[in-house]
């Protein structure tokens, strides 16, 4: 299980990078990094629902992990 949440994770930040390095080609903005949660109006529609499913997938992930660490130390 903790592989299948590391790779949700890891997934999850391609993505994200992926959608600010579309958004930094398109408009050569240098401070794209410190934005990193960008509203719909300055994404396109592909780079948004590619920023919107990695942040799902690794909170997600790290949701899975915390339950995950939970239960196995309720159950000791």
């Amino acid at each position: 299980m903790r592989i299948f949440e590391m790779v949700m994770a890891m997934v999850g930040i391609v993505l994200v990078a992926v959608s600010l390095v579309l958004y930094q080609t398109r408009t050569r903005d240098k401070k794209f990094l410190t934005r990193f949660w960008l509203g719909r109006d300055l994404l396109t529609g592909r780079e948004y629902a590619l920023n919107r499913i990695g942040f799902v997938l690794w909170l997600l992930a790290i949701l899975m992990a915390g339950v995950n660490v939970a239960t196995t130390w309720l159950h000791r």
